[in-house]
């Protein structure tokens, strides 16, 4: 059972912190169609997005990374990325966080914003 739970709107976006432990930091995100985060890196953390419905993509690394409900990808500390939504419909994941404390640092290359 999570011991916080906190719902931010932006826009038609949706983040809801389900659990935030020591070790681990376990949000569920929603994205409306074409929207993104913006490009970014964390100094320690590892991500993992699990797609939960619709269709997300990451990109990392100068590479697209296609996700439907039930597939995973990791981005290791240090690795620019941005998730969005590359769909007509609304895409929810979750996104795991691990080893080391929670920061978002702008993307060192340029995302292009239009996607």
């Amino acid at each position: 059972m999570p011991t916080e739970a906190e719902t931010r709107p932006w826009g038609d976006e949706r983040r809801v912190l389900v659990d935030d432990l020591p070790t681990v930091r376990v949000t569920e995100l929603a994205l409306g169609p074409g929207r993104a985060l913006p490009g970014h890196h964390h100094a320690a953390l590892t991500d993992v997005f699990y797609c939960l419905e619709g269709w997300l993509v990451v990109d990392m690394g100068g590479e697209e990374h296609e996700l439907r409900p039930g597939s995973v990808i990791t981005v290791p500390p240090g690795t620019d990325h941005r998730p969005r939504n590359a769909g007509k419909a609304p895409v929810r994941f979750l996104l795991i966080q691990t080893g080391g404390t929670y920061d978002f640092l702008p993307a060192m290359s340029g995302f292009d914003s239009d996607d």
